[in-house]
């Protein structure tokens, strides 16, 4: 039998624990369960098929060096710029919407429709306010319609008889349902970015988290 794995060195979950205890590096990776399930045998694809060489060799070569060590040389290979990033990955969701909304009203064009979220109970991840625009790139929160990680661009936003937003796929949202089933996208946060493409200039933000480690740094082959 065959079994698949993804790459193991890939960013984590979040606090990642099971029965009430902390879940070691490796230990899925390493398991008896792993090894007994492939006979002993395993196969690791090291081929590059999605990134160029630079970036390729770069994150390939994280795992046994020092942090700091590594932080300090990707600032110097992949200095910030004085261009805007189309996407900037944070750690928490207050950076994420702080972000998100400082953009969305820079950004802002003559005729943009204001989207008011409802009141919710969720702390930093419900539905955030907005103005919209043709043009404005979105991704679907997975509240709706609309799927999670999926980027849309607004096609059209009309004010007759209520608010409509038309996006490009042809899926027209009514205001109240397009405020709670897409999200801004300036900014994303590490643990939601994985499996995404994302085109354009991509900054890494938040390197000075006591929270921020190899694995996020990891990210920057995307």
């Amino acid at each position: 039998q065959v079994i698949m794995g993804g790459d193991f060195l890939q960013f984590s979950a979040v606090a990642e624990h099971w029965a009430g205890c902390a879940v070691l590096p490796g230990a899925l990776e390493h398991s008896d369960m792993v090894r007994e399930m492939a006979g002993s045998n395993r196969l690791v694809l090291r081929e590059k098929r999605r990134s160029d060489q630079v970036l390729f060799d770069f994150y390939t070569g994280l795992s046994d060096r020092p942090l700091a060590e590594i932080l300090a040389e990707a600032r110097a290979r992949f200095p910030r710029t004085s261009r805007i990033a189309e996407t900037t990955l944070v750690i928490s969701h207050a950076r994420r919407r702080s972000i998100n909304q400082q953009r969305n009203r820079h950004d802002r064009l003559p005729g943009a429709v204001f989207l008011r979220a409802p009141v919710s109970g969720k702390t930093g991840t419900g539905p955030e306010s907005m103005w919209v625009w043709p043009g404005l790139r979105l991704v679907g929160a997975g509240s709706g319609p609309v799927k999670k990680g999926v980027f849309e661009t607004v096609a059209a936003v009309t004010e007759a008889d209520g608010i409509t937003v038309t996006l490009h796929s042809g899926l027209s949202l009514a205001g109240t349902q397009a405020v709670r089933t897409l999200r801004l996208c300036s900014a994303i946060t590490y643990a939601s970015c994985q499996g995404l493409t994302l085109h354009g200039l991509v900054r890494l933000d938040c390197t000075e988290s006591p929270h921020w480690g190899i694995k996020h740094l990891s990210l920057i082959h995307i």
